[in-house]
């Protein structure tokens, strides 16, 4: 119970709030992938890319912000949706240019 209150004064995201980031954020990869999957079949991987970078770039320049001028509490969360949108995006641009990587 003193938890609760401890974090109710420190103005801190439930833990819930802050895994909403992450889902969020792989929501978005998800869709914009299978959007270049299914309709971009020529260009598909090359789209991927741009908007994988375009997302990165978006997630780390929230969570500077947040992190340099608000101090919030869900800096790491943005740093770590930035990082894991960067790796399954890598995988699913690989995937898309049918690579055979050994």
């Amino acid at each position: 119970m003193s938890e609760l209150l401890d974090s109710d004064l420190n103005n801190e995201p439930k833990p819930s709030d802050k895994k909403k980031i992450l889902k969020i954020n792989l929501g978005i990869l998800a869709l914009y992938t299978i959007y270049c999957f299914v309709i971009d079949k020529k260009e598909g991987a090359l789209t991927d890319a741009v908007l994988i970078v375009f997302h990165v770039g978006i997630c780390l320049l929230t969570a500077i912000l947040q992190s340099v001028i608000s101090k919030s509490a869900t800096a790491k969360e943005w740093f770590l949706s930035a990082l894991l949108v960067l790796l399954i995006g890598f995988g699913t641009c690989v995937s898309l240019l049918n690579l055979n990587v050994h």
